[in-house]
C-alpha cells in the first residue's frame, strides 16, 4: 500500500552514486497507480568524499504517475537535478523510503 506523503529513493551512475527522490501526492482509487513529484533533498552531513543526504517530504516541479508495484514504484519521470546528459528523462523503480534510512551520494567535486 502507498500513501500520500510517503518518499522513495532510487540510485544510479556510472562510477559515482546519485539518488533521487519522490514524494507522492495522490493515488488512483485501485492503488495501481501513484502521483508523484521530485522530493526536494536535505544534505544531512558532508562526508570525505560523499554528501549524506535524506528526502524531504516536499514535493517539486510537474506531477507524474508510477505504477505500484507491490512496496515499490516504477515509471519514468523527468529529471530536474541539472544532469549534464542529453537524457531528460529516467525509467526506474523507486524503493520506500525508511525510517531513519540515509543516502550516501558522491560529492559532485568528485564525480564526472
Amino acid at each position: 500500500m502507498v500513501d500520500i506523503g510517503q518518499t522513495f529513493y532510487t540510485s544510479w551512475g556510472y562510477d559515482q552514486t546519485n539518488y533521487d527522490f519522490i514524494v507522492v501526492v495522490k493515488v488512483s482509487p485501485t492503488g495501481k497507480t501513484a502521483y508523484c513529484q521530485q522530493a526536494m533533498k536535505e544534505c544531512i552531513r558532508h562526508e570525505p568524499q560523499s554528501n549524506v543526504l535524506v528526502p524531504k517530504a516536499e514535493g517539486i516541479g510537474p506531477v507524474f504517475q508510477m505504477k505500484v508495484e507491490g512496496v515499490n514504484l516504477r515509471g519514468t519521470y523527468a529529471k530536474t537535478w541539472g544532469e549534464s546528459t542529453s537524457k531528460k528523462f529516467r525509467l526506474d523503480t523507486f524503493y520506500p523510503q525508511k525510517e531513519g534510512d540515509e543516502h550516501w551520494e558522491t560529492d559532485s567535486m568528485f564525480g564526472h
